[in-house]
C-alpha cells in the first residue's frame, strides 16, 4: 500500500470518527420527563417557600426543625433577617428534608421593638393554639415553577412548587389582640 493511499484512508477514518467521538458531549435538544427517560430522579428539592416581610420595618425570623441542620449555630434552627419588603427563600426537601416553612415546627418573628410572635404548628396540621399561628402557616399562595436540568446529556424538566408566606400587619394585629390583658 502506498503512503498516499494509507494517508487518505487514515484521513477518511479520522473524519468518520470525529462525529462519533464528539457525539458523547452533544446535548439532546428535546426536553424529557422522568417517565420518558424511564428513570426516577432523586431531586434535592421539590421547590421552595418564600417569606415576604410586608411590614414597614425589619424583622427577624427564626424557624425551627425536628432534625439537625448543617452549618448553623443551633443545629435545629435557621435565623433570617428580613428588611421591609424583603423576601427570604427556603428550600422544600425532596429526597432529604429541606428547610421550608412547610417543614418547620415553629416560626418566631421578632419585631423591631423586640416583641416575639411565636407561631407553632400542631402535629395534625389542622388545629392551632392561636389565630396568629394559623394565619402564618395557612395564609400562603402556591404556584408551579419548573427548571430544565441536564442529566446524561439530556434535558429533563423538574417541576417545582413555590409557596409564598406573609409577615404582614394583619398577623401582627392578631398577635397583639391575642396578647392584650
Amino acid at each position: 500500500m502506498k503512503t498516499s493511499t494509507f494517508a487518505k484512508i487514515l484521513g477518511i477514518l479520522a473524519i468518520c470518527a470525529v462525529p462519533v467521538l464528539t457525539s458523547c458531549d452533544k446535548v439532546d435538544d428535546k426536553i424529557y420527563t422522568e417517565d420518558q427517560l424511564g428513570v426516577a430522579v432523586e431531586w434535592v428539592t421539590s421547590g421552595w417557600d418564600e417569606v415576604v416581610n410586608e411590614t414597614d420595618a425589619k424583622v427577624k425570623l427564626i424557624t425551627t426543625f425536628p432534625y439537625e441542620l448543617v452549618n448553623t449555630e443551633d443545629p435545629h434552627a435557621i435565623t433570617t433577617v428580613l428588611k421591609a419588603g424583603d423576601t427570604a427563600k427556603f428550600d422544600i426537601g425532596a429526597f432529604y428534608p429541606g428547610v421550608s416553612i412547610m417543614e418547620c415546627t415553629s416560626a418566631t418573628i421578632i419585631l423591631r421593638d423586640g416583641s416575639q410572635i411565636e407561631c407553632t404548628k400542631q402535629s395534625d396540621g389542622k388545629t392551632w393554639d392561636n389565630t396568629w399561628s394559623e394565619r402564618f402557616f395557612t395564609n400562603y399562595q402556591s404556584r408551579p415553577e419548573s427548571e430544565i436540568v441536564l442529566i446524561d446529556n439530556r434535558r429533563v424538566r423538574h417541576n417545582l412548587t413555590v409557596h409564598t408566606f406573609h409577615i404582614d400587619n394583619t398577623l401582627i394585629d392578631l398577635w397583639r389582640s391575642g396578647n392584650q390583658e
